[in-house]
């Protein structure tokens, strides 16, 4: 079982998160709150409901729920700059409070699905029932495992010989799946940083419209990224692409942020892109952009 799912918490992750959790003051796990500061009840179960609104999983109830690094990432920013500091208790009944939304927004999805098609009856899957909640001291122990982990990494550089290990690492859970229904995510993966790699070298040449290359990175990297959420442990791997190949610097892309969500892309943006690409106005550039992809693939290069 991945790292970070529920139940099973070995008796080392909880020693971890208890040696941790005396040291912790920047994380929204914290030993120690101090009297003057205040916990925001209503934000707490908001961030927790956005969390679960990502995990497929949290509507298909197919799978235990498995925590990564994007989810712990996820709400140590949202605590830092929603909730202020609350006591493990209080965060337990955020959790639930927040996943127990998230599952009846999915049981509002499904009933308009189907209510047009099966005549309305009780669900078969009661998102309520005692089965699905979640165990309060396991949780807390999973998210101790996770601020052990992922806010160690978050200090790594992206040149590092430990990020070589995450990245193949991340590569063989994408191919693990070869044989479930996103078998086409391995290959997507592989071609995703062609792409941005294409785009890199694109950006040094003065002929290149900055602007609408910067919109084709956005968009591969909003695409790597959900590769990344669904199948790796740690995310820091969509950071480092960007970092490497300097979109902050030529695409004001912040990079640090790809560790918590997706790069955002404005409603204007998409039409400016769609325009583009309908009128073909840039024909020779996105040519220009195939050519590179394709010489991409027959050398030898490190990105």
């Amino acid at each position: 079982m991945h790292a970070g799912a529920l139940p099973p918490i070995p008796a080392v992750t909880l020693l971890l998160f208890f040696t941790l959790v005396t040291q912790a003051t920047t994380f929204f796990i914290r030993s120690f709150i101090p009297p003057d500061k205040t916990c925001n009840s209503t934000a707490g179960h908001e961030c927790f409901a956005l969390m679960f609104d990502r995990m497929a999983e949290v509507c298909t109830d197919r799978e235990p729920l498995t925590f990564k690094c994007i989810h712990y990432n996820f709400l140590d920013q949202c605590f830092n700059q929603r909730v202020g500091y609350c006591t493990t208790a209080q965060i337990t009944t955020f959790a639930q409070v927040g996943l127990d939304k998230s599952r009846k927004k999915c049981e509002r999805i499904e009933t308009k699905s189907y209510r047009d098609i099966i005549p309305p009856r009780a669900s078969s899957r009661q998102f309520g029932d005692e089965r699905l909640r979640l165990p309060a001291t396991q949780l807390i122990s999973t998210f101790g495992y996770l601020q052990t982990h992922c806010s160690a990494i978050q200090n790594t550089s992206c040149v590092a010989e430990a990020m070589e290990h995450i990245f193949e690492h991340c590569e063989h859970e994408i191919r693990s799946k070869i044989s479930q229904p996103t078998a086409s995510d391995f290959d997507r993966h592989k071609l995703l940083r062609i792409k941005l790699d294409a785009s890199r070298r694109l950006l040094a040449f003065l002929e290149t419209e900055n602007h609408y290359e910067c919109l084709m990175v956005k968009w591969n990297l909003k695409q790597i990224h959900k590769i990344h959420e669904q199948h790796c442990f740690h995310t820091i791997m969509t950071r480092c692409l960007c970092e490497r190949a300097e979109f902050e610097k030529h695409c004001n892309v912040k990079c640090k942020d790809l560790e918590v969500a997706p790069p955002e892309i404005t409603e204007r943006e998409w039409e400016e892109l769609r325009s583009r690409l309908h009128h073909g106005a840039s024909t020779r550039h996105f040519s220009s952009l195939l050519i590179i992809s394709f010489l991409a693939i027959l050398v030898n290069f490190n990105f």
